[in-house]
């Protein structure tokens, strides 16, 4: 786990938010964009795609994500013997910006989303809220290819799945629904479902996430549009 503290704007506030989305090395925030940090960062503290871009967030940690190799390849021959002797080769994968609806790491792992659906919950088959509460349930599919995929996940790391919203006309984001998992060996598809309360009254774009932050993989699905009434 990296200390994010070095980079110029990031606090422990937001340092805590960024793990608690599965961000946690250089590498990975160094692949995202502007706008998909923003997105999965929830508007924390006034954080937005200007303010990432205008402190080079994703710049800085390059530059630190390089110095942290440089450093692991000046290691010791012995070290890497020992390495081996433990656990074998170890799968390096760098995620690319979330611009798409699934996130390749070259030659070592594919995560490709489905789209997501969305359905309300009825009052009586909701277990988690009030007979006066409006849920609705997500359900999003994913599943792992690539020359590694078995060997990644043999090692059951953990992912992340998200159910974001967007507020129409504004750069305002939220986080409706999170959950987490294990990748589970000899299984390469998967399909997680969350419910969540309804937000408020308003217009908003819902997005699916899902990250393996082990392995610096993420994908985004942009879903339908919901409209709240009173």
């Amino acid at each position: 786990m990296d200390d994010f503290k070095l980079i110029t704007g990031i606090g422990p506030a937001i340092e805590r938010r960024l793990h608690e989305v599965g961000i946690t090395t250089f590498a990975q925030l160094a692949a995202l964009s502007p706008d998909g940090l923003a997105t999965l960062m929830d508007n924390v503290a006034g954080v937005s795609a200007e303010r990432i871009a205008k402190q080079d967030w994703t710049g800085r940690a390059e530059a630190l994500a390089s110095t942290s190799m440089a450093s692991v390849q000046a290691a010791p021959k012995a070290r890497e013997q020992e390495e081996e002797g433990m656990g074998g080769d170890v799968a390096t994968v760098a995620a690319l910006p979330d611009t798409t609806s699934s996130t390749e790491a070259p030659d070592d792992l594919q995560l490709e989303l489905d789209d997501a659906t969305f359905e309300e919950v009825p009052a009586a088959e909701s277990v988690t809220s009030g007979a006066d509460s409006s849920r609705i349930r997500a359900e999003i599919g994913f599943r792992i290819s690539g020359a590694r995929a078995a060997q990644v996940v043999s090692r059951r790391p953990s992912y992340y799945v998200h159910i974001l919203a967007e507020v129409a006309a504004s750069d305002e984001m939220s986080v409706l629904a999170a959950a987490h998992g294990r990748l589970e060996p000899g299984v390469l598809e998967y399909r997680a479902a969350v419910e969540f309360t309804a937000p408020e009254v308003g217009r908003y774009q819902l997005l699916s996430t899902v990250v393996i932050s082990d392995y610096n993989a993420l994908g985004v699905t942009v879903g339908p549009k919901l409209k709240v009434i009173p």
